[in-house]
């Protein structure tokens, strides 16, 4: 079986030599590899999870005209339709969804679809809640800015104990971080295993340019600048780091504003 050289056909986007690959041996699609960017994690990620990192929606048509399993989920309960709406790739979340993949309400809080979420919620009211996919629908919701769908979430019960905030943190989301402050998340709550904060997770700018909107919100709801990690990192410490990186390599696309999150942050 060659199961590398299908592999690697995905992950350059060679739809033409995948589609040859599964028409000879059709158990392919049943391969399992760790993702493209930590290929070491063995997390079940099929062939379409792969097409989704490798950002080729050619690739993933070609795995789902030839059968692959749409709902085949990691480790992590992440199906690729999770994945790629998270790394928005929204020309294979439409494919999927038109080849019938499942829209659950972690899809629905993502994507603003307000009334399928309804509707997911008066199946099962326990859904608010639903971790199968390793983050709360809630989380969901703040990492796609999704400010109507976090509020139904909230008032059909959803808990706020999951690191919600620090999911709009990660991406500098202002709004839906209001949404969750206002009604009575924890500024300071810090993750269990790495003591990181929503100030935290906003000082790395990991998926955004300019997190000092977030950082002022926060700060204005009682966060505590002082709060450590585990490895003993306060939020200026981690922005501090990003600035020298930054200006020592700078990244590819448009600079992240470091300097204004360090600013703010020695202010407070």
């Amino acid at each position: 079986m060659r199961r590398s050289e299908y592999f690697e056909a995905i992950g350059r986007g060679d739809a033409e030599r995948v589609r040859e690959l599964v028409a000879e041996e059709p158990e392919l699609l049943r391969e399992l590899t760790g993702p493209s960017y930590a290929p070491e994690q063995q997390l079940r990620c099929t062939g379409l999870h792969a097409a989704v990192y490798a950002g080729s929606p050619d690739v993933a048509r070609v795995l789902v005209d030839a059968g692959i399993d749409l709902e085949a989920a990691t480790l992590e309960g992440r199906r690729a339709v999770h994945d790629s709406i998270e790394f928005g790739q929204a020309a294979i979340t439409r494919l999927l969804e038109e080849a019938g993949a499942e829209l659950d309400i972690c899809c629905a809080a993502i994507l603003g679809r307000l009334e399928l979420l309804r509707e997911w919620l008066d199946k099962d009211p326990a859904l608010a809640n639903d971790r199968t996919t390793g983050l709360s629908p809630l989380g969901w919701a703040a990492f796609g800015n999704q400010t109507e769908t976090a509020r139904e979430l909230i008032a059909r019960g959803a808990r706020m104990d999951d690191g919600e905030l620090s999911c709009a943190a990660s991406v500098g989301h202002v709004e839906v971080a209001r949404v969750l402050l206002e009604a009575g998340f924890d500024p300071n709550y810090a993750c269990p295993e790495s003591g990181t904060t929503a100030l935290h997770a906003a000082a790395a700018l990991h998926y955004t340019c300019d997190s000092a909107a977030f950082v002022d919100l926060v700060l204005e709801f009682g966060a505590d600048p002082s709060a450590k990690t585990s490895a003993g990192r306060t939020a200026l410490a981690i922005a501090e780091a990003g600035q020298r990186a930054e200006l020592a390599a700078p990244t590819e696309g448009a600079p992240k504003n470091f300097a204004a999150v360090v600013e703010r942050l020695r202010r407070a």
